[in-house]
């Protein structure tokens, strides 16, 4: 997962060709909720850029295993 330097962009790329999709959990510093960008293929980014003072406040990087729970890395704080 990717967050740009000003915290206003944040992109996950599916970089295997696995069969296994790639997504990304980001919070928001106003929000205490929890946001996701998710891939549908290989070689497929997502992203999302965020506007006014909104800015990303931390980020995790997943894999969708369809018949076993879902591996995330460790949440980031930035």
């Amino acid at each position: 997962m990717n967050v740009n330097s000003a915290r206003t962009t944040v992109s996950v790329r599916d970089g295997k060709a696995d069969g296994v999709r790639a997504y990304g959990n980001y919070w928001r510093n106003n929000s205490s909720s929890r946001y996701q960008l998710i891939t549908r293929a290989h070689g497929e980014t997502a992203s999302a850029t965020l506007s006014g003072s909104t800015r990303v406040s931390s980020f995790q990087t997943c894999v969708d295993r369809p018949v076993r729970p879902d591996g995330c890395g460790t949440r980031q704080y930035i």
